[in-house]
């Protein structure tokens, strides 16, 4: 049985993959380089300011990441809209999202209650069990 660690990280993967917007290099992706991960906080022109998890700041040019060995782009933290917009493009628009956070599917002849996302939290790493393990059934 997975975790619901492996799962969130199988349903971010799946989503990146599906909006290819979440890997761009800008601020709020997360990329790993020789030195460890870190945060793009600002770009400027080709340039990168980065936040490592040592909380050290370090300034990259796009050209020298992509040649160090190991560099990879991560991508950024999937949200409720990047959740949506995935839902509608792998299972053609066939959930609606209500404004107090519940998920409910449309594809039945009566609206089916799915899931809820609290709408204090907009990163999908901050969902309870019940919505990453709806998500991930999906997949």
């Amino acid at each position: 049985m997975k975790t619901k660690e492996e799962k969130l990280k199988a349903v971010t993967e799946d989503i990146r993959s599906k909006l290819p917007r979440l890997m761009q290099l800008e601020k709020g992706c997360w990329i790993n380089t020789k030195y460890g991960k870190a945060k793009i906080i600002s770009k400027i022109n080709h340039y990168l300011t980065c936040l490592d998890v040592d909380s050290v700041i370090t300034e990259y040019s796009e050209r020298y990441l992509n040649n160090i060995k190991g560099f990879k782009i991560i991508g950024k933290e999937p949200m409720l809209n990047d959740v949506m917009q995935s839902l509608r493009k792998s299972h053609c628009g066939r959930f609606i999202f209500l404004t107090e956070g519940t998920i409910i599917d449309d594809d039945l002849e009566y609206d089916r209650y799915v899931s809820e996302w609290d709408l204090s939290k907009p990163y999908l790493y901050q969902q309870s069990e019940e919505l990453i393990n709806f998500l991930y059934e999906l997949l």
